[in-house]
């Protein structure tokens, strides 16, 4: 029996791991990239070793789903964010498994993706989308407090900025309109939103024939300094079941049903406040970086692994059971974060980081001899004790504070 071939349309981040789930499946992989140039943000996961070959989308779906085609392409999945549209346009001209056309749009423009779950009668912050610097301002002043700027169609925190007053109203704008972003897109628009409060959630999902299942929760560490701010400190991977759990699951369903996102992926964005939780964003996508494999190495489910399995084999995936997971491991990904500002020289107490006990995994930026951003790097910390990741990571946060960064005044 022949195995059969996928195209991965952008095949990057946390998406580079697809082709090898998918060979363990039986199926061969094709990467096509929708850009000429990948994004610099993502050529060091792109691996064109892994695929039987790359095809450069040249602007006509049309074009490039009759060259899939003509590979008898079984498959079509999205990579990561950047590959979300194509991979829909494709998957529908080739009448294989993907998600409704109808909500195309909302499933990258967040203006358009609020419009969806308002008419749902999902919670969501109010907002407004313009290219026009007087509508923001205007939503902006009308609020009476902070307000978030953000790209309408870019990826992750690209961008956000929170905004207390006039003046950085309009230099967020300016810093979004007409600038390229991570993607390597032109931002044409600015969504501003109403600043929430409350503690972040992720509820990370795979759907198969409009059932959406959950693969992993975590919940973001907020900045102990204790101002008003869209930074993180980490994110904290969460049990299977519970309250919490189960309320954020409905309403990300709800979110997901809304975008008509019926297969693969979906990567929801909630937030929590006193009247209850709140749909921020849903990618129908992965979830980035490392988190997913994390996932699966703590007894959750991998992004990744469920993934190809939903494309791949479906009555298999759909026979699993579907009940919360439990963990076998506690994990905290923490961010690296400098807290002065200079050029960064020297990272003296990095040994006693690399030496905490329940250390797995250390990325560090190049970015020794420049000033520092605001993040350089994460650690995850991985272990059986809930107690020991707890410790560690206040001692992490101690070195922080004491050491970890050696930093020249600019």
């Amino acid at each position: 029996m022949s195995r059969r071939l996928a195209a991965i349309v952008d095949p990057y981040a946390s998406g580079m791991h697809l082709a090898g789930e998918l060979a363990r499946l039986d199926v061969d992989c094709l990467a096509v990239q929708s850009q000429p140039l990948v994004p610099e943000v993502f050529r060091s996961s792109f691996r064109p070793e892994d695929f039987v070959d790359t095809l450069l989308h040249t602007g006509d779906p049309a074009s490039t789903s009759a060259r899939l085609a003509e590979r008898e392409v079984a498959l079509v999945i999205a990579g990561c964010e950047l590959g979300v549209e194509l991979a829909d346009a494709l998957s529908e001209a080739l009448g294989l498994p993907g998600n409704g056309p109808a909500r195309r749009e909302a499933r990258r423009h967040k203006g358009r993706m609020a419009d969806a779950f308002r008419e749902a009668g999902l919670r969501t912050p109010e907002q407004v989308c313009s290219d026009r610097l007087e509508v923001v301002s205007k939503f902006a002043a009308s609020r009476g407090g902070p307000v978030v700027l953000k790209p309408s169609s870019s990826s992750s925190s690209d961008g956000v900025a929170l905004c207390r007053d006039e003046a950085e109203v309009a230099r967020a704008f300016d810093a979004i309109v007409g600038h390229e972003n991570v993607l390597g897109l032109t931002n044409r628009e600015v969504v501003a939103q109403e600043y929430m409060s409350g503690p972040e959630y992720v509820v990370d999902t795979v759907s198969i024939e409009g059932r959406h299942r959950p693969v992993a929760f975590w919940r973001y560490h907020e900045s102990s300094s204790g101002e008003t701010s869209l930074g993180y400190e980490g994110m904290e991977l969460l049990p299977g079941s519970g309250a919490v759990q189960d309320r954020l699951l409905e309403e990300a369903r709800a979110g997901l049903d809304a975008l008509e996102i019926r297969v693969g992926p979906g990567h929801s964005e909630l937030i929590w406040t006193e009247a209850g939780p709140v749909v921020l964003e849903i990618g129908a996508r992965l979830h980035g970086g490392e988190n997913p494999r994390l996932a699966g190495l703590c007894g959750a489910r991998s992004h990744i692994a469920e993934t190809a399995r939903a494309y791949a084999a479906p009555s298999h995936f759909a026979e699993r059971e579907a009940p919360g997971y439990a963990l076998t491991r506690h994990c905290t990904v923490a961010f690296l974060l400098p807290r002065a500002s200079g050029i960064l020289s020297a990272l003296p107490r990095l040994p006693e980081v690399e030496a905490l006990e329940s250390l797995h995994q250390i990325e560090i930026g190049d970015c020794l001899g420049i000033p520092a951003p605001r993040v350089i790097g994460w650690v995850a910390l991985v272990h059986p004790e809930k107690d020991r990741v707890d410790r560690d990571l206040a001692e992490l946060r101690r070195l922080e504070t004491e050491g970890l960064y050696a930093i020249d005044p600019a």
